[in-house]
């Protein structure tokens, strides 16, 4: 079996818990509500590449 790789950061402006509760569903590498800290996103961006490559 091959296993997707592919992995997801969700951004959003959407507060509501329904929006959250189905982005949190896709299991995501991050979840950022806008504004979100940009070093904290560039940190996501290198998890998420980092576990592509495992």
């Amino acid at each position: 079996m091959i296993l997707n790789k592919t992995r997801v950061i969700v951004i959003t402006a959407r507060e509501d818990l329904a929006a959250r509760a189905t982005a949190m569903a896709i299991d995501p590498v991050a979840f950022f509500m806008k504004p979100f800290d940009d070093e904290k996103f560039i940190a996501a961006v290198g998890d998420a590449l980092n576990q592509s490559r495992k």
